[in-house]
């Protein structure tokens, strides 16, 4: 852990952090502009969930965001930020399932060039349907051609096969050009703590796919 500010708070050409076994203030105004972020393999002292809805509220200008096994605990029970990024078009999180799900959930972003879930401690409930059914929601397309694969009896990969079984990527320049994708990158790791029968059907797209 670093514990004195970053550039002596005087960095305003900075535009890409990654950080992998390490933290540094990721609330200091001199990270405001960064355009990419990736923060990786935390294991002492990472945000809690609320913590990173309010650091990301101050980096309006993310078009890049990887957060991977980053966020610590406890679950906060007050109301979460909202932040708004009108520029992002890759975000990718791996962690716990419900931890995934409210940064999905209460980021404002635009549609988006690449999206890269991967989610523990995943269990039948609301907030699966909720991802399920925003998973196939417009602007999907026909010509995703969205395949799943049971990768064990309680986990399931669902994504397009350009990017399944993929590398993860936690910068921009490691990962596919996303201004040439003719359309969005998404690859969705589930692992379940009870593996549902229904599931595939449940995860089945209106436009078919295969298993």
């Amino acid at each position: 852990m670093f514990t004195g500010t970053l550039f002596s708070d005087d960095a305003p050409c900075l535009r890409r952090l990654h950080l992998r076994c390490c933290l540094v203030n990721l609330s200091s105004p001199t990270l405001s502009n960064l355009t990419e972020l990736s923060v990786a393999s935390i294991t002492f002292g990472a945000p809690t969930i609320d913590v990173w809805l309010s650091i990301l509220g101050n980096m309006p200008f993310l078009c890049w965001l990887s957060i991977v096994k980053a966020i610590s605990g406890p679950f906060p029970t007050c109301p979460l930020p909202n932040p708004h990024l009108p520029n992002l078009s890759c975000f990718a999180i791996d962690g716990d399932f419900r931890d995934c799900m409210v940064l999905v959930n209460h980021i404002t972003y635009p549609p988006l060039h690449v999206l890269r879930l991967k989610c523990a401690d995943v269990t039948s409930g609301p907030t699966l349907k909720h991802l399920s059914s925003s998973l196939w929601s417009p602007p999907a397309k026909t010509e995703h051609c969205f395949i799943f694969k049971c990768l064990e009896h309680n986990a399931m990969l669902i994504g397009n096969s350009m990017q399944l079984g993929g590398t993860w990527r936690v910068s921009k320049s490691e990962a596919v050009d996303d201004s040439s994708l003719r359309y969005p990158v998404m690859s969705i790791h589930l692992v379940f703590v009870v593996l549902c029968p229904s599931l595939s059907a449940e995860f089945r797209p209106p436009f078919g796919g295969g298993l």
